[in-house]
């Protein structure tokens, strides 16, 4: 019996609540709500905050302070006036991020994250825990269209946070298994030889449900099929998130697992931006942000694929208007037959992140790179190249921060993984975008 999923329901989460203030399960209950509104009361509900939202930007927000101009159009039509601030890429943002921040608001008290991005270009920003705990309902939301329950017992194939001693990683652990009903896979040591090890945990564990990389998904569904190795009993659902997912990554999942593939889209610097519903759709939370498309040459709005950008109706601490995160996309309003009215992410482009493999033929998620780089934040770009299981090749882009030093901690922090393989760096003055527009920070190129 799982008796932690009761201890987070009943004793957990009423206490976050009534002693932390936390809003997670008061934001879902408003979010399920809403979940089948028509279009017109989401689109009115989104136009209310976008008012609220645009005109504390110009009275509080540096950044905007020069659009105080706006204010009548801001009051009249919030969608129209969006469109006459700028796009906001990550080089601007980190160009002068303190500019973001509202007047009044200490750093201290707010949330500080940072991303290397699925671009590869580290940033860090802030957050305060209203808008974390709006990102956490809208995921929950989102699983709940799968009957998957914000207490339910889950597997994650992950990556594990790197540096830890083995006392604070065992800490780490037991964390997440009382406080969050998980435990973790690590999608930086997926092999053949340990795969019967991997599902004996799933079998032990019983989780409701798995969630992971989509790549790192994939690769233990082909490996448990090699092997014949197989999980016991049937999950709620394999959640794919952080990379595309394609349509034959999503067969084998589904093969293996015997179960639904659910796709989330989200960003650790945009929060949950849709969710599949049953019947394949990627509706967007409204809700919680706006999102808009331009063209991939130039900044002029299109109905058509376009560059994906997002503005967070929820964070007032520091707000980030128009803010590119890197993806192409197609957004539709289209009717969906699970009734819900949210707009719709008909195409997702990019996000592609590749699986290195070592000699032995363990394969390590490209997450890896990511992390390192984001745990040094020295660099303004990198990208790492596998071009054989022996030979890797790293760009990097250096900023004002970088050293040698943390140059040969990061290149040393891959090879610590692939052992008897080399890497040559090249400093160069910018790493070159994929078709799709992204600057791909993993690439195993045989």
């Amino acid at each position: 019996m799982d008796f932690v999923k009761p201890m987070i329901r009943h004793v957990l989460y009423p206490y976050m609540a009534a002693a932390k203030g936390n809003r997670v399960r008061e934001n879902l209950k408003r979010l399920q709500a809403t979940d089948f509104d028509n279009y017109e009361k989401l689109r009115e509900q989104q136009a209310n905050q976008l008012r609220k939202l645009l005109v504390h930007c110009i009275d509080n927000v540096p950044q905007y302070a020069p659009y105080a101009s706006l204010r009548a159009d801001i009051l009249q039509d919030p969608f129209r006036a969006l469109g006459s601030f700028p796009v906001l890429t990550k080089d601007a943002f980190r160009g002068n991020p303190h500019d973001f921040l509202a007047t009044g608001v200490q750093v201290g008290d707010l949330i500080a994250n940072r991303t290397g991005g699925s671009t590869g270009e580290p940033l860090q920003f802030y957050l305060d825990r209203t808008t974390v705990e709006m990102y956490e309902a809208c995921r929950f939301r989102g699983l709940g269209w799968h009957g998957i329950r914000p207490w339910d017992r889950s597997v994650m194939v992950w990556g594990q946070p790197l540096g830890l001693s083995r006392l604070e990683h065992k800490k780490n652990r037991t964390l997440e298994r009382i406080l969050k009903n998980r435990i973790a896979i690590s999608a930086y040591a997926l092999n053949m030889e340990e795969i019967d090890a991997y599902t004996g945990t799933i079998n032990a564990y019983r989780p409701d449900y798995i969630y992971g990389y989509s790549s790192a998904l994939y690769t233990m569904a082909r490996m448990m099929e090699a092997t014949q190795s197989r999980i016991t009993h049937r999950v709620k659902g394999v959640v794919s998130t952080a990379e595309n997912l394609f349509p034959h990554q999503r067969d084998v999942i589904e093969r293996v697992f015997h179960s639904r593939c659910v796709n989330e889209y989200g960003a650790r610097d945009g929060g949950i931006i849709a969710y599949e519903c049953q019947y394949y759709s990627m509706h967007v939370s409204m809700e919680s942000l706006y999102v808009e498309t331009v063209e991939l040459h130039n900044n002029q709005t299109t109905t058509g694929s376009g560059r994906l950008l997002i503005t967070d109706l929820n964070n007032f601490v520091m707000p980030r208007l128009r803010y590119e995160v890197g993806d192409v996309v197609r957004v539709e309003c289209s009717k969906c037959a699970c009734g819900r009215a949210h707009v719709v992410l008909s195409a997702i482009e990019g996000r592609i992140d590749d699986t290195f493999i070592t000699m032995n033929g363990t394969h390590v998620h490209g997450h890896l790179v990511n992390h390192l780089a984001r745990d040094l934040n020295a660099f303004a770009q990198f990208q790492v190249i596998q071009h054989a299981p022996d030979r890797f090749e790293v760009l990097i882009v250096k900023n004002e921060q970088t050293t040698q030093e943390q140059v040969e901690r990061f290149v040393n922090g891959i090879l610590q993984r692939f052992e008897g393989a080399g890497a040559t760096v090249a400093y160069v003055d910018e790493i070159p975008k994929s078709e799709s527009g992204k600057v791909r920070y993993a690439i195993r190129r045989f």
